[in-house]
C-alpha cells in the first residue's frame, strides 16, 4: 500500500467533552483506550455511505494513542473524499465513531463546570464515517501527501500528535478488560485505568508487562483473583473477536 494516498486524523479523542445531542443538551467524554477495536471496521462517507476501506481487508489500520483513535485508511481511485477535496483542504470535515449496538458503557460524572457528563468507559465500534458535522468536534482528518506546514493550524496541531508510525493492528486491551470485570468485585475498577494505560498488544512482551502488573498488585486480593484468570486464554479471546 506504499504507492498509495491514505487519509489519516483522529476518529475520535480522550479526554475531551463534547455536547453530542441535538441543542448541546448531552455532555460526553471518551475515556482512554476506551474502545475495542476488534472485529470488522471499515469507513465510509456519511454513515449511510459505501464503504472504501477496512481492517479485514487490510486498507484501514486503527489504534489507540494517549491522544485519540488514530486511523489510516487508503483511499481508492473512486470515492466521495476526493470530491471533498476542498473541504478536506479547509478543514471543514471530520470524522464520527458509530459504536455497534449494546456495547457502549458509561459512568454518569461532572464536566469541569459541575455539569453532568456521560464517561465512555467502552464501546465497540462498527465503523467510522467522513462527514461535514461530527458529533465530536474535535476530530480531524487530512491527506497523507500533505506537507504539514502547509496545514491549517487545527490540522497541524493534530498531525504533530498523531505522529510518524502509522497503526498497527492489534488485539484490544478491552476485553481483557470486560472479563476482569466479569469476575472481579468494585475494588478492582481503580486498576483498569492502568490496564488500558499499559496499550498491550498481546505478543510476549506485552504479556510480560501485564504479569508485572499483577504481580506488583497481588496485596490486593480481588484484583489478584481476576487476573489469575489465564493471560493466554484472554488474548486467545481477545484476538478472536
Amino acid at each position: 500500500m506504499t504507492d498509495r494516498v491514505f487519509i489519516r486524523g483522529f476518529a475520535a479523542p480522550f479526554g475531551l467533552p463534547a455536547r453530542i445531542a441535538e441543542g448541546g443538551a448531552q455532555v460526553e467524554m471518551i475515556e482512554a483506550y476506551a474502545f475495542n477495536l476488534a472485529g470488522p471496521i471499515d469507513i465510509r462517507c456519511l454513515h449511510d455511505g459505501e464503504a472504501f476501506a477496512d481492517t479485514k481487508a487490510g486498507t484501514l489500520r486503527l489504534d489507540q494513542n494517549d491522544h485519540g483513535l488514530r486511523f489510516e485508511a487508503a483511499l481508492p481511485g473512486r470515492c466521495e473524499v476526493w470530491a471533498w477535496a476542498r473541504d478536506l483542504a479547509e478543514d471543514r470535515l471530520g470524522v464520527s465513531v458509530q459504536f455497534a449496538a449494546g456495547t457502549r458503557k458509561a459512568t454518569r460524572t461532572r464536566d469541569h463546570g459541575g455539569q453532568p457528563m456521560d464517561l465512555v468507559t467502552s464501546a465497540r465500534i462498527s465503523h467510522i464515517a467522513i462527514v461535514h458535522e461530527p458529533a465530536y468536534r474535535d476530530t480531524s482528518c487530512w491527506l497523507s501527501t500533505w506537507d504539514h506546514y502547509d496545514m491549517p493550524p487545527r490540522l497541524r496541531s493534530w498531525a504533530e500528535l498523531w505522529g510518524e508510525d502509522p497503526p498497527v493492528a492489534a488485539a484490544p486491551i478491552a476485553p481483557v478488560v470486560d472479563a476482569v470485570r466479569k469476575v472481579a468485585g468494585p475494588t478492582v475498577e481503580q486498576h483498569l485505568g492502568t490496564l488500558r494505560r499499559l496499550r498491550l498488544k498481546f505478543d510476549p512482551e506485552s504479556r510480560d508487562r501485564l504479569a508485572q502488573y499483577v504481580d506488583a498488585h497481588r496485596g490486593d486480593a480481588d484484583f489478584a483473583t481476576a487476573m489469575d484468570i489465564n493471560i493466554q486464554e484472554l488474548a486467545a479471546a481477545a484476538a478472536a473477536k
